[in-house]
This record gives structure tokens, sequence and C-alpha cells, in this order.
């Protein structure tokens, strides 16, 4: 069950973001909910599926899904400020690629809000 879970999650996920592509009037609020449904949400079953191979008790399971869920969110936030403050050749992929697909991430937020102060 927690696998289909995490597709339909998934499959929401890229409709947001096709649906917000350039809408700079988004709040962080759906941009966090967005990475959680792409990433986390996907890192953090990896980690509890692992746990249940394993047969580990199910407290320590949920918390292994727990370490999935902020490594995904970690993961994806990081990876969104890289796309601003690296080059090409250390990326290993076009920079600035999410923001000229029409993605709007948590760094463009911060721009947007603030922008005389960057």
């Amino acid at each position: 069950m927690l696998l289909s879970q995490v597709t339909v999650e998934l499959a929401v996920g890229e409709i947001e973001q096709i649906k917000d592509k350039y809408n700079f009037e988004q709040s962080v609020r759906s941009y966090l909910r967005r990475i959680k449904r792409k990433t986390a949400l996907l890192i953090a079953a990896s980690c509890g599926l692992g746990g249940i191979i394993a047969d580990l008790p199910e407290k320590l399971d949920d918390k292994l899904y727990l370490f999935g869920y902020y490594v995904g969110m970690a993961f994806q936030i990081t990876d969104d400020v890289l796309d601003f403050s690296q080059d090409e050749k250390k990326l290993g992929k076009p920079a600035g690629e999410d923001l000229s697909q029409g993605n709007v991430t948590l760094p463009v937020f911060f721009c947007y809000a603030r922008p005389t102060t960057l």
C-alpha cells in the first residue's frame, strides 16, 4: 500500500508543478507541499520499506521513514539552491534550469519577497 500511495502523491506533485509554472504568486507552503510529494515521500518510503524488509520493529521503521522524509526535503531544497549558486560543470546539469522551465523554487521566493536585499 505504501508504494501505491507514494506513486499517487508523486503524480499529484507533478500535476501541481505543471499547474504552477511561472506562478510567482504561489505560497512557500505550496512549494513545500510539492517537494514533499515529489521528493521527500519517495525517499521516506524507500527508507521505511528498508525497515520493513529488514523486519525491524514498527517503531524503528517509523523513525526510518521520518528520517527519509527529512533527508528528502533537505535534498530538494539544497538542489534548488545549488541550481542558482553553482555552474553547469559542478552541477552536472544546466544551471538555472528550474526557473527557465517555469519551476518556482525556494530561492525564487526569497528573491521575489526581498528583491532589494539580495
